[in-house]
């Protein structure tokens, strides 16, 4: 047991430290909250939905050093404070797990960005290896696409960030697209890796119905931002010359204005949607659609394909990895509003093969399950375990 993974919490980290423990490599999963059980039925669900994602059979309480009040004190500086606050929270994790490591026994030391630079130089002090698992695009270049509202606290993050990658011996990324930023950044090939992100396949799949009675839906989930795209996706829906359309947008976020008076019957701003729910958009709709401009992998992708749902996503879409152009979905150039919608039109237009590309979506995803991505995990860290 030679791996120590460090996060305060969500995503996909949790799946990694049970995939590491499945192949007998992590010594301690250090976080804010994780549960070996399933959360109190007392708890109210608004509770409990969240906790079943911090929830794992796989893992037993010796595994696991948590700090809940660390998690608090998060929610609340996200919620309340801002994200300088938030920042401030998870340097503070940092530090925690920096004063862990003289008591523990692993070889190598994983962590995220943002909260990594304490524990990479103690780490780095005593002679073990560094894993950045970076979430998304290098920072140069979400820098590029969302602009800088924050100017004083972007250079903040951005300095932190820098420092972090320097100290990292790996940095493994979501995507290729991910892969090629940090290149381009200047951050040496030999230290970049690609490690896409699995699928809850029982969770979303399929369901034997008919919705040729409804009106073609285009579907986004995620940020309403404009890093994602939502603009490019207004823009190309505007022009579709489609009877009966309609977009469903699901999330929340900083871009929510009232579609033009003409679209107000077309597009509907659904807000934010428990991910226990999520399976059932994705059922009622014909098509997703992840424009962005920058994402280093966009789980939403692998888990509409998983419900056997046919995918639109641009070029900077790191799940553009496992879209195969015509066959399971399309892709088009990332910010080309015109070719969005082209690539919407023909979707519409090819509903006749729908069987056969839903049936490859679904395909893509079995490939490309939790399942999957522990395999792919225990073969990358015993290789790098073994350097």
């Amino acid at each position: 047991m030679s791996v120590l993974v460090a996060h305060p919490g969500g995503q996909h980290w949790l799946r990694l430290a049970e995939s590491l423990a499945s192949a007998g490599l992590l010594s301690r999963f250090i976080t804010t909250i994780a549960l070996t059980t399933d959360p109190p039925a007392w708890l109210p669900e608004r509770i409990r939905s969240p906790l079943r994602t911090r929830s794992s059979r796989f893992l037993s309480r010796e595994q696991l050093l948590l700090s809940p009040r660390l998690a608090l004190e998060y929610f609340i500086a996200r919620r309340t404070l801002g994200e300088g606050w938030a920042l401030t929270v998870l340097e503070r994790f940092d530090k925690w797990v920096a004063l862990r490591l003289p008591s523990e026994t692993a070889r190598v030391i994983v962590a995220a960005e943002n909260s990594s630079l304490e524990t990479f130089r103690e780490a780095k002090r005593r002679g073990l290896r560094c894993v950045l698992e970076a979430a998304s695009v290098h920072y140069s270049l979400q820098r590029q696409s969302a602009g800088l509202s924050q100017p004083a606290l972007s250079r903040r993050i951005e300095k932190r960030k820098q420092e972090e990658i320097e100290l990292a011996d790996i940095v493994i990324t979501l995507s290729s697209s991910a892969r090629a930023s940090y290149a381009d950044a200047g951050v040496p090939d030999s230290k970049l890796r690609v490690l896409h992100l699995g699928v809850d396949i029982d969770r979303f799949k399929p369901i034997d119905q008919r919705l040729s009675h409804r009106r073609f839906t285009y579907l986004f989930v995620g940020v309403v931002s404009r890093a994602k795209g939502v603009d490019l996706l207004l823009d190309a829906f505007k022009v579709l010359n489609i009877p009966g359309k309609i977009l469903r947008i699901v999330g929340s976020g900083p871009v929510q204005d009232q579609p033009p008076i003409s679209l107000r019957n077309q597009v509907q701003f659904e807000g934010f949607v428990p991910h226990s729910k999520l399976s059932q958009e994705y059922l009622t709709s014909d098509v997703l659609v992840l424009p962005s401009r920058f994402d280093g992998f966009g789980m939403v992708v692998t888990e509409a394909m998983a419900c056997g749902l046919p995918v639109i996503v641009s070029s900077a879409v790191g799940a553009a990895d496992l879209v195969e152009h015509g066959r399971n979905g399309w892709i088009f150039q990332s910010e080309n509003s015109q070719q969005l919608a082209e690539m919407m039109t023909v979707a519409w237009q090819q509903q006749n093969r729908f069987p056969e590309i839903k049936a490859a979506a679904r395909a893509t995803a079995c490939q490309n399950s939790w399942a999957a991505y522990s395999q792919r995990v225990g073969l990358l860290y015993k290789s790098l375990v073994s350097e």
